[in-house]
């Protein structure tokens, strides 16, 4: 499971990080460097909090091979759709965004 990621200029001096298929998983660096270095961190810090408050993990959409992505371990996506499944079979889930 790969999740593409947006690096893009604020002003002069710093590059706001963006997954466009994740609501809220944003952060702002200080070079393009440190945002493909961070990725990872922005990521997993926005699913966990995701899944500690009981809300979906939405899937990524198609990665075009031009683009900068995330590419989650095997692991962490059965956790995700396990998460995933388990809101929908308790009737749990808050939203789809």
């Amino acid at each position: 499971m790969k999740y593409p990621f947006i690096l893009r200029p604020l002003g002069t001096d710093a590059i706001e990080l963006r997954f466009p298929d994740l609501v809220g998983a944003r952060a702002v660096f200080q070079s393009e460097r440190s945002g493909i270095h961070n990725a990872i961190t922005v990521l997993m810090d926005w699913i966990r909090e995701r899944q500690q408050n009981r809300r979906k993990v939405p899937l990524p959409s198609t990665v075009h091979p031009s683009q900068m992505h995330v590419a989650l371990p095997p692991d962490l996506v059965q956790a995700i759709h396990q998460h995933n499944e388990m809101l929908e079979r308790s009737g749990e889930l808050q939203d789809m965004a």
